[in-house]
């Protein structure tokens, strides 16, 4: 800020931070135009409480887009402002005795201002109020941005000042030319002051234009050169009288330039200024000179763009800095690009290394955010791979968790180190987990901690196969008790001999454990097996296989012992088969009967077979039915053919008119009316015709709540007898006609 003196204590200001210097500012880059701030208090002129204003120009970055106002606020990089004072600014205004102004700010002005923008009118200079013996006049304008309303007051000294005629001469007409003579002395005044004050800013403006340190070029609306201070001499080689009615564009820039130039003129001359840009001029001797260019339209009185003023700065040194930190700062980059791409590389191939880890793997910072996660880690949470790292422990851990594991990460940042086990369910959901977990403080070189690794195992397999294990070992230590208790166990070393017997095979075989404590077991062999029978078996154990089968043994007393055998090799660490154990059942009782059962259904089947018969077998409940090989002979079927078998398969074939008698005798038998089912059908054979077959069955089972379930029967061909029966009752009848026809004659 110049001058410094008297203005200190406005450098370092932040004007953001009072509202009405920030609406100047923002409106000022919004706008592209000069604007004035709301009545302010200085910094550097507290005793001129809201009677002072900033007068903000914004700056904008050089070749940056301004059509928009989203564009123009981007662009922005800073404001020139001057402070004003109003005491200042209306000290050399000379007004005479009487007349009083009073200034009051009404809010802001122009295109944009919204009904829902407006401001209170704010008073900020002259009183405000007004006497009864006063003329008041009031007028407003828009002044840079805002809206003010002027107010003159005129007072008895004001026209005892113009020596009026008193009044009793010329009242009333007298009057009306003393206020329209007052009128025009105040505005001939006026306008003598203003043009005073003109010249005097126009003065002050030239002094500037001349010691600028900036090329100040002005031009008429044609664009030829009407000023040139001595900046622009120096930096162009040009002297005033040698530029002056010369156009800008022929006179510095290079050809190639001169299109864009003319539009820059162009669009200035239309009231918008252009944007700051860096452009190339040529100096008298022809060298090139690297420039900063702002063109900016000079209005007139009335407000109309009169000509235009160029502003030109030397900014080679500034150039050649970019230059050389742009080829700088692509070297850096190129470098950066380079580790970059290595550290990605690493980083990707350590990622894929710490997601290929099962346990969750993590790192929390000093203020528990956690940064760094595997996709372990995610899974456990039930979250997207990627989505946790920058969370804060709050949003990962819910209350319960955060209850629990929050005290032990803090205890952690304290620098000690936690170790725990627990279970409970994830929060991705499903069963209850146990885990293992480690937190570790992650120390720097001075010994204090700025984060925390952590390691958490899922153990929950390897305790689930302990317990396994454990039951396993119980299972097997009672499978042995009851083995022992109730099976017929022995056991064998490599070489036959018996090492272990339970008092069950000691009594089944009639010998002592004593007697049979390292003996082989050919003492109870029976000799009812021949060698291909051993062979087999020896030929399975030998391969590491169990062995089942029926042995017979002979008992102590001669007697023939049949067990069902299980024998198991046993290796031990080097794959040696160490011992054989050997799970006996005695069978000797159910092979016998088995062996009657068999008898017995072989009598069965002869029986069936010198009948003829047919059997079928029904669940009533969900239609299920079996049926014999002869059964579907009735039929001119093979069995296969009528798979898959069910009560649809009766149904499909029996004739329409036999199916409900079937069904009612079938509603007797279950009532219990009848002692079994009996029925005559016909069912249709597959060449066409029809084959008579008498059905009986009886309900076996039923369901628990007395439903019929099971029935079992059998069916016979009576289709012999039924064609015998049907010729006898033709003979009978035809017999009985002849009687009948004897007896007539």
């Amino acid at each position: 800020i110049e001058p410094v003196a008297g203005n200190t204590q406005a450098v370092g200001l932040d004007i953001a931070s009072e509202p009405r210097r920030l609406q100047a500012a923002l409106a000022a880059a919004h706008a592209n135009r000069a604007t004035l701030t709301r009545p302010i208090t200085l910094v550097q002129a507290t005793g001129a409480a809201q009677q002072s204003f900033l007068l903000l120009l914004p700056v904008y970055r050089p070749g940056d887009s301004l059509q928009t106002e989203e564009q123009r606020w981007s662009a922005t990089v800073g404001w020139v402002y001057a402070p004003l004072i109003t005491q200042d600014m209306l000290r050399q205004v000379q007004r005479p005795p009487g007349l009083r102004l009073s200034l009051h700010d009404l809010g802001a002005a122009g295109a944009g201002v919204r009904p829902a923008d407006a401001e209170p009118a704010m008073h900020f200079y002259g009183l405000a109020q007004t006497a009864a013996e006063e003329l008041n006049h009031s007028l407003q304008r828009p002044v840079l941005g805002r809206q003010w309303q002027l107010d003159l007051h005129a007072g008895p000294a004001f026209f005892r000042s113009l020596r009026l005629t008193p009044p009793p001469v010329v009242f009333m007409l007298g009057l009306l030319l003393t206020l329209l003579a007052t009128a025009l002395l105040a505005a001939s005044d006026l306008v003598r002051r203003n043009r005073r004050l003109a010249q005097l800013e126009q003065a002050r403006l030239a002094a500037l234009v001349a010691q600028s340190s900036d090329a100040i070029v002005t031009e008429d609306l044609q664009g030829r050169i009407t000023g040139w201070n001595r900046s622009a001499e120096h930096l162009f080689g040009h002297a005033l009288q040698q530029t002056l009615g010369r156009r800008v564009a022929e006179l510095l820039l290079p050809p190639s330039d001169h299109a864009q130039a003319e539009a820059e003129r162009d669009a200035a001359a239309s009231g918008h200024p252009t944007p700051v840009r860096d452009i190339v001029a040529l100096h008298r001797d022809g060298r090139v000179r690297e420039l900063s260019q702002s063109l900016t339209p000079i209005r007139g009185a009335d407000g109309r763009v009169v000509g235009l003023g160029r502003t030109l700065r030397d900014v080679h040194e500034r150039a050649r800095a970019e230059r050389e930190r742009s080829a700088f700062t692509a070297m850096l980059e190129r470098q950066v690009n380079d580790r970059t791409q290595q550290l990605d590389a690493a980083r990707m191939r350590l990622q894929t290394v710490f997601d290929a880890v099962p346990s969750l793997m993590a790192y929390w910072d000093s203020d528990l955010v956690l940064r760094i996660a595997n996709l372990a880690y995610h899974r456990w949470f039930g979250v997207p791979a990627g989505s946790l790292p920058g969370t804060p422990v709050h949003e990962v851990l819910d209350g319960e968790m955060l209850q629990v594991f929050l005290p032990r990460m803090r205890a952690a940042l304290a620098g000690q180190e936690q170790r725990f086990d627990i279970s409970g369910e994830p929060p991705s959901g499903g069963p209850a987990r146990h885990v293992q977990g480690l937190y570790l403080p992650d120390r720097r070189a001075d010994g204090s901690v700025q984060g925390l690794f952590v390691l958490v195992h899922d153990v929950t397999e390897i305790n689930e196969s302990r317990r396994r294990l454990a039951d396993a070992l119980r299972e097997n230590e009672a499978l042995v008790h009851t083995l022992r208790a109730h099976a017929l166990y022995s056991v064998t070393d490599a070489q036959g001999r018996i090492i272990e017997v339970n008092d069950g095979f000691c009594r089944a075989v009639g010998y002592s454990r004593e007697e049979l404590m390292g003996q082989n077991h050919r003492l109870v062999t029976s000799g009812q097996h021949g060698a291909d029978f051993w062979a087999a078996m020896w030929r399975s154990l030998s391969l590491g296989q169990a062995w089942q089968g029926q042995v017979c043994n002979r008992h102590r007393n001669g007697q023939l012992v049949w067990m069902d055998t299980m024998i198991a090799p046993f290796t031990g660490a080097q794959g040696q088969v160490e011992r054989y154990v050997a799970i006996r059942h005695d069978v000797t009782d159910s092979r016998a009967a088995a062996q009657a059962l068999a008898r017995e259904r072989e009598r069965l089947h002869n029986t069936l077979r010198g009948t003829d018969l047919g059997t079928w077998e029904w669940n009533v409940q969900t239609g299920e039915a079996q049926f014999n090989e002869r059964w579907a002979a009735f039929t001119g079927h093979s069995l296969a053919e009528l798979q898959p078998a069910s009560i649809e398969t009766w149904r499909s074939l029996v004739h329409p008119e036999d199916l409900q008698r079937s069904r009612e005798a079938l509603a007797r038998h279950y009532s219990g009316e009848l002692p079994y089912y009996e029925c005559e059908a016909r069912l249709r054979h597959r060449d066409g015709h029809w084959v008579w077959v008498l059905g009986r069955g009886r309900l076996f089972t039923r369901t628990p709540d007395g439903q019929p379930e099971w029935l079992y029967g059998t069916h016979q061909d009576v289709s012999a007898r039924r064609a015998t029966e049907e010729a006898l009752r033709l003979a009978s009848h035809e017999a009985e006609a002849a009687s009948k026809a004897k007896s007539a004659f």
